[in-house]
């Protein structure tokens, strides 16, 4: 990826554009909502970042809850911009951005094995595969997924 294709990764705002512009993500890449985009401003356990390209358009996100452990319940790129380090640069912004030291929890199809590798290169592991946790024919398997687990390396500086 060339330092051009990101201009920043950033907290979502509050503007409609800017979460209109992640709902069409969210659709384009889910065949369900992964969150409702103004969550970030009615629930303070909901965050969510933003990547924006030179332009200032919205080409990515990644969206956190935090319950008992922090949960990525979205992570999204334009479908363009794939594959040129857009959903590491977000994946990382989101492992960084706790200052606890819960682990970071999230579900991917078996299926998508282009995410597992992202996940499993930035060192999530497979904790357990979860038989039918999609309806059937969503995805091109029998709707099974895997949870993998984060956790911070020790002496990181998370408390």
């Amino acid at each position: 990826m060339s330092a051009s294709r990101i201009v920043t990764v950033e907290p979502m705002g509050s503007d409609l554009v800017t979460m209109a512009q992640c709902i069409v993500l969210d659709v384009g890449a889910f065949p369900y909502p992964s969150i409702p985009f103004d969550i970030g401003h009615r629930n303070a356990l909901a965050r969510i970042w933003v990547a924006r390209d030179a332009l200032g358009r919205v080409i990515g996100f990644v969206a956190l809850l935090t319950r008992r452990d922090i949960e990525i319940v979205g992570l999204a790129v334009d479908g363009a911009e794939r594959r040129r380090g857009v959903g590491r640069s977000l994946l990382r912004r989101a492992m960084t951005a706790s200052d606890t030291a819960s682990p970071i929890v999230l579900h991917v199809s078996t299926s998508n094995s282009a995410a597992i590798g992202l996940y499993r290169s930035e060192g999530f592991v497979v904790r357990r595969r979860l038989v039918d946790y999609y309806s059937r024919g969503v995805y091109p398997d029998r709707g099974d997924a895997l949870e993998m687990v984060w956790s911070a390396p020790a002496g990181d500086g998370r408390a």
